[in-house]
């Protein structure tokens, strides 16, 4: 008997050193945070234990179990990743999202018979830290955590708009000149900057183009190789499309005229008296894009 309880020590011994150590794993993978980013609300409704609040308009909710992981979902055809992790032995609770989206509008925390509300509807956030249960049997006494409710919002809208200018100056026949531009843009809403919707044209006359209903965030902008005979000059990119505003850029395309040098010389051979030769004016034509 006597070795069975000295058993029962070390495997608790055991359990607590494992557990520290994935603790500190993940405390070094999260970010820098100094919240919680608003002031709690206890028992929300007056209840110890709410439940999880049902998912607002294309939104999205979920109860989630004390530990460290990833929430990976869809909202409005965009797929939104989640990262959170309970610490501080069992007491705290920290989240964030990837790509700095402000998604999220509620967390709800449940400790001992409490719960505590953190409300972010006002002004979604990205990430918070610190986040606890109502302090349990006494104050200052915090309860380890028994579950954590998440409600998320897609994140405002934001646009781009990149104006495009074309310049030709002095080039010989500009009418000549037939070209179609691309510009494409690559962030959030496309992450390669090859996906449907990510590249559109202009022509010689220029403009502007605007991509809408776009996640915010920083987005490139860059032009397909369109010849040598183009200078491109990008300005505002990267741009950073705000939730709700929009973000501008400028792609100029100057024209590099060419040149064409004719060398003309005139072979009188060994004709006697060369000096008596009368050298007529030569007219020399040229025919191209320009002529």
């Amino acid at each position: 008997m006597k070795y069975g309880k000295y058993i029962r020590v070390v495997l608790i011994g055991l359990l607590i050193c494992i557990f520290s150590i994935g603790a500190v794993t993940w405390a070094t993978t999260l970010p820098d945070c100094t919240g919680p980013k608003v002031a709690p609300i206890r028992n929300p409704g007056g209840l110890g234990n709410p439940p999880t609040p049902p998912a607002p308009p294309d939104g999205y909710s979920i109860k989630i179990m004390p530990g460290s992981g990833s929430i990976v979902f869809m909202m409005k055809g965009v797929e939104y990743t989640v990262h959170y992790s309970v610490y501080d032995g069992g007491r705290k609770f920290k989240f964030w999202t990837e790509n700095d989206h402000p998604i999220v509008s509620q967390v709800i925390v449940k400790g001992g018979p409490n719960a505590n509300l953190y409300d972010y509807s006002d002004d979604p956030v990205y990430n918070d830290c610190n986040l606890v249960s109502p302090d349990f049997p006494r104050p200052g006494k915090i309860p380890g955590i028994s579950h954590i409710s998440l409600v998320f919002v897609p994140p405002p809208y934001g646009s781009l708009e990149v104006t495009k200018e074309v310049v030709l100056g002095s080039v010989v026949n500009p009418g000549a000149i037939d070209e179609t531009f691309t510009i494409c843009i690559q962030g959030p809403s496309y992450p390669t900057g090859m996906e449907e919707g990510a590249c559109k044209t202009i022509g010689l006359s220029g403009g502007t183009l605007v991509w809408d209903r776009l996640i915010p965030g920083e987005y490139l902008v860059w032009e397909m190789a369109a010849g040598t005979e183009w200078h491109v000059a990008v300005t505002g990119s990267p741009a950073v499309v705000p939730a709700g505003g929009k973000a501008c850029a400028k792609i100029t395309n100057t024209y590099v005229p060419g040149c064409l040098k004719v060398t003309k010389d005139v072979v009188l051979g060994d004709v006697v008296n060369p000096e008596a030769v009368v050298i007529p004016t030569f007219y020399i034509r040229i025919t191209g894009p320009s002529y």
